[in-house]
């Protein structure tokens, strides 16, 4: 990360005047809240302390914490935030950039051996690609889905009876991939190769960063996405993830998409998105218990209809999540 002295200098360019404590990590500027008392008459009432990255201001109440990201984006360019982010922000220097000294960790993943990809052998007679299909055809992926995400098996005997969709980085590498057991005796359901999945987006070859994306939980939902999507691989999403900072850099709106059991998982994640000023939907599953069950008819209109994240929206969330008709108890 940046130093100290150039985070100053990278404060004082784009507020304009600070005024440093004696402790010289507090410092005064200008509250850039237009509705703020303090505009008008110049004073320097917003106090932000610069290792915590924690802000408040002390006439309208203005306040972030842990991030500077939601005050910069009322005043800065999309550039200057991204350089917040990139060079300043907790965190964030690991993954967006190694203007801070971090030089990421290489990660080898490679192709299964004897891989190929189901849609190439459509019409075969083997018997482990004819269950394949079946399996893949029993939920709702068709040829085009298979085409898509190259969908595939191996010969090697530890991913027999498995179907593997694997994932590419930004630029068209393999960087994980997960093998689905389709075999009712098979163990574990998902083999997934042993990386670090907080470094990893899945599919990003396919995230268009400029468009809303839809998240979801896992890789046989992201499958039944339309459109601009990706997915959490099973797991949440935070500061610690390479993904939150690549929707935070771009400001990309979001559609939460998780499964219908997952309520406090969305209302933490999309609450956490929304501190970022990042615009947030969260999409109703109705009868579904996952993306992955639904059609293209009823996702396309599912996602029409999904509602602006608000913290009204959160707690309505919860309060249907803990509702006896939820199944709650």
């Amino acid at each position: 990360m940046g130093s100290r002295q150039d985070k100053l200098a990278f404060l004082r360019r784009v507020f304009g005047a600070i005024s440093l404590a004696s402790d010289g990590v507090n410092i005064a500027v200008r509250c850039p809240n237009s509705k703020c008392g303090s505009q008008k008459k110049g004073l320097k009432k917003l106090s932000i302390h610069i290792d915590k990255d924690q802000s408040h201001c002390w006439v309208c109440g203005l306040k972030s914490h842990n991030t500077l990201v939601p005050i910069l984006r009322k005043i800065c360019t999309p550039t200057e935030v991204s350089e917040y982010v990139t060079k300043f922000a907790p965190k964030s220097a690991r993954f967006l950039g190694n203007e801070g000294g971090y030089e990421p960790e290489e990660q080898q993943v490679h192709v299964p051996e004897g891989y190929l990809i189901i849609a190439q052998h459509m019409n075969s007679r083997d018997p482990g690609i004819k269950r394949a299909i079946n399996y893949l055809k029993r939920r709702g992926i068709g040829e085009s889905e298979l085409w898509r995400f190259k969908i595939g098996l191996s010969t090697e005997p530890r991913f027999d009876n498995r179907v593997i969709i694997p994932s590419f980085d930004e630029d068209g590498y393999l960087n994980t991939y997960a093998a689905r057991t389709y075999d009712k005796r098979g163990w574990p359901n998902y083999l997934i190769p042993k990386v670090d999945r907080i470094g990893i987006i899945f599919n990003e070859l396919n995230v268009d960063w400029e468009k809303e994306i839809t998240l979801v939980e896992g890789p046989f939902d992201l499958v039944k996405c339309v459109g601009n999507a990706t997915c959490l691989q099973g797991s949440s999403l935070n500061e610690d993830h390479l993904l939150f900072w690549k929707i935070v850099s771009n400001r990309t709106p979001v559609v939460m998409a998780l499964d219908a059991d997952a309520t406090r998982k969305s209302v933490k994640i999309a609450k956490l998105l929304a501190s970022y000023d990042v615009p947030v939907r969260i999409m109703n599953l109705g009868s579904f218990a996952d993306v992955g069950e639904m059609d293209r008819k009823s996702f396309t209109s599912a996602h029409k209809e999904a509602r602006v994240w608000t913290s009204m929206e959160g707690l309505r969330m919860t309060i249907n999540a803990w509702s006896p008709s939820s199944g709650s108890t």
